[in-house]
């Protein structure tokens, strides 16, 4: 479960900027290069869901009771699948005010 605390904390601030400098140093990225946000189209979604569910043993009884979990903790829920990419996600108000200005919504490859 990814939790979305204060994003503009000092704290926050200070972890990202190591790891942009970890990105810099081991691997010679730079923040300031454009990358296209890699997206899957809707029938792979689906297909990807399924797959989840028999994993699941096609209850979603574990994933629902994290939802409620996270509403009570007025947290996130993000979903993804064993590549990363994004299946659903849970509490509206962090979707919408942090996800999806930053162009997050299901099927998008967290890589």
């Amino acid at each position: 479960m990814v939790s979305i605390v204060q994003p503009n904390s000092g704290v926050n601030k200070l972890a990202i900027a190591s790891s942009w400098q970890r990105c810099r140093k081991d691997h010679k990225l730079s923040q300031f290069t454009p990358r296209p946000l890699l997206r899957l189209q809707d029938s792979e979604i689906r297909n990807r869901l399924d797959q989840l569910l028999v994993s699941l043993g096609g209850e979603t009884r574990e994933i629902d009771h994290l939802a409620k979990l996270a509403l009570h903790a007025h947290r996130g829920l993000v979903v993804a699948d064993t590549d990363c990419t994004l299946l659903m996600s849970f509490q509206e108000q962090a979707t919408t005010n942090y996800l999806e200005p930053a162009g997050i919504s299901a099927g998008y490859c967290l890589h």
